[in-house]
């Protein structure tokens, strides 16, 4: 998408928001053990493929991981988001090291 002098990002539709807004409207137990636990796999995934490539979040919370659908057949079913704190360790190193 181009709009002249405008920065725009487009991303997938999450259907039913972020973890933390399904922690506040339901009762935990209401989703199934196995897609709850697919949350963490996820994450986890999310985290590492950052990590891998030198940057760090530094603030990760449930609201931060936005679910895209409960259907435990669909390969991915929350994204990591919100990385307006996050910085490049790499960019992190070369500062530190051009100081000394």
């Amino acid at each position: 998408m181009f709009i002249h002098n405008k920065i725009c990002m487009v991303t997938e539709y999450a259907e039913y928001g972020s973890i933390q807004d399904i922690m506040n409207k339901r009762n935990i137990t209401e989703i199934p053990k196995k897609i709850r636990i697919k949350f963490l796999i996820d994450g986890a995934k999310g985290i590492s493929y950052l990590h891998s490539n030198g940057i760090l979040h530094r603030d990760i919370k449930p609201d931060d991981f936005l679910v895209v659908t409960l259907d435990d057949n669909i390969k991915v079913n929350c994204t990591l988001t919100d990385f307006g704190g996050s910085r490049n360790i790499n960019m992190m190193i070369m500062l530190i090291e051009r100081k000394e």
